[in-house]
């Protein structure tokens, strides 16, 4: 087997890069420096689970609050309306960061139309 090595352009590291080729953006204007995200704060967390039975075709919980305890009373929303052999489907979290709307808990149809809403305090 033959290797055939051609040489490679070697950078200063130590340099300042040219700054038209670092500055451009997408739209032509000037480069803004990113925003740091907030390290506290109030942000709103999603729980979602659904049930699938002969009953109610298909349901979906979804619950918006503060605290990861909104995981807790989405299950239990969902086990009330679980009939025999269909369980509710595991909890899914998701942090979504600061929301005007951040506490109560809706169930779905499979249309993902609003069924039934509950406020939480």
């Amino acid at each position: 087997m033959t290797f055939i090595l051609t040489p490679t352009r070697v950078f200063d590291i130590f340099s300042s890069p040219s700054k038209s080729r670092h500055q451009k953006t997408d739209s032509g204007g000037p480069h803004t420096p990113d925003s740091k995200l907030p390290t506290f704060g109030e942000y709103c967390i999603k729980a979602k689970t659904s049930i699938d039975s002969e009953r109610h075709d298909h349901l979906l919980f979804e619950g918006y609050f503060t605290d990861l305890s909104i995981a807790d009373r989405v299950e239990e929303k969902c086990q009330k309306y679980q009939s025999e052999g269909h369980k509710c489907a595991p909890t899914e979290l998701c942090f979504l960061g600061p929301m005007r709307e951040c506490h109560r808990i809706e169930m779905k149809d499979k249309n993902d139309k609003v069924v039934k809403e509950w406020y939480l305090m």
